[in-house]
């Protein structure tokens, strides 16, 4: 496989999974815990299958590794992953429960945008986009620390990336996550598909993506699961 990609992470969730009956063009696709899911694109052109496990930094790293084995261009980033959303009394979690949030929810996006933004910026951009949550931009409910703080920690690291390669268009995007079969659905396919410089975007479920154009993936190539 040999041309641009994008890479999804949390392909085999609900988000990925819908997210990809849209787009149609080379995906290297990381699976965790549900690869059964993405039965359906097994047979699709360009759609490589890489297994990845957040909840440590030696899985992580792993991941990275498979991921540049490949020797694909990576053009696009699609950030999924976080830890489920549990209700627990701050004197009640255990630090193991913050480390993994923050394992999956921030760190891994973190390396990966480390290890991928450099290259994408050298060969004329790209586009990336993470999933957050209206939380991080109001009051959020009682007892979802572990949670709430990974993704302010992921807003903060999409805004700082944002400075850093697309200067004076740092603006996050707020999306609706709520209703990803229509308007998300659009917006994403917008965001990475447009031939702008990198710009990471935050979608969150906190406004709605109508306003945004219909847009299109790249063709797409050979196919193999790792």
């Amino acid at each position: 496989m040999s041309e641009k990609a994008l890479l999804l992470l949390g392909a085999d969730s609900d988000i990925g999974a819908a997210f990809l009956r849209q787009w149609d063009g080379p995906v290297v696709a990381h699976v965790c815990r549900k690869p059964e899911s993405l039965a359906e694109f097994a047979s699709r052109e360009g759609f490589v299958q890489v297994y990845g496990d957040f909840s440590s930094a030696d899985g992580i790293e792993a991941f990275i590794a498979a991921v540049r084995d490949l020797q694909t261009e990576i053009c696009r980033i699609l950030y999924l992953p976080s830890m489920p959303a549990i209700p627990t009394k701050l004197p009640k979690i255990q630090p193991s429960d913050l480390e993994k949030a923050f394992l999956v929810g921030y760190y891994a996006a973190f390396r990966i945008f480390q290890t991928f933004l450099p290259a994408m910026a050298k060969t004329g951009g790209g586009q990336v986009a993470v999933i957050l949550t209206s939380y991080c931009f109001g009051a959020p409910p009682k007892f979802l620390t572990p949670y709430v703080s990974s993704k302010y920690a992921l807003y903060g690291l999409v805004r700082s990336a944002a400075v850093e390669y697309c200067p004076g268009e740092s603006s996050p995007w707020g999306l609706s996550k709520c209703v990803f079969s229509s308007p998300m659905a659009r917006a994403l396919l917008f965001i990475l598909s447009t031939k702008a410089s990198v710009l990471p975007a935050a979608i969150s479920d906190s406004a709605s993506a109508a306003s945004l154009p219909e847009a299109s993936s790249r063709p797409s190539s050979s196919s193999r699961t790792v």
